[in-house]
């Protein structure tokens, strides 16, 4: 599967990271325990609308997840991740990565997924 969305959560009273991963035929939504990295939840959303979007877009995207979340961390310094997820942008994917910086800031920085060029940064 592909990650295709990831965002930090507190669900129950318990941090987690919500992980959306792509497969073949469904979109696998798994909690992860952000101090543990035990996996608490492992959900299937087969929403075909869903998985046919999202297929497209990752077909698509040449830039991956983890450089994806190395080029949004670049342009914000001290800044962590608290939301990355793979959409559209006119029909083209793209990236968008929210950031927490010292303050707390936020910061949104959107990423062409097929070039990895930063087209956006706001914060």
């Amino acid at each position: 599967g592909r990650v295709v969305a990831i965002e930090l959560e507190r669900e129950h009273g318990t941090v987690v990271w919500r992980v959306d991963v792509l497969t073949a035929d469904a979109i696998r939504e798994l909690d992860v325990d952000a101090a543990t990295g035990a996996v608490l939840a492992n959900r299937i959303d087969s929403d075909g609308d869903d998985v046919q979007k999202t297929s497209l877009l990752a077909n698509a995207a040449s830039v991956d997840h983890a450089a994806a979340l190395r080029l949004a961390e670049a342009q914000v310094s001290g800044g962590r991740v608290a939301d990355l997820k793979l959409d559209d942008d006119h029909d083209a994917p793209v990236w968008k990565v929210d950031l927490v910086s010292a303050g707390p800031t936020q910061h949104e920085v959107t990423i062409d997924a097929a070039s990895g060029a930063v087209t956006k940064r706001e914060g």
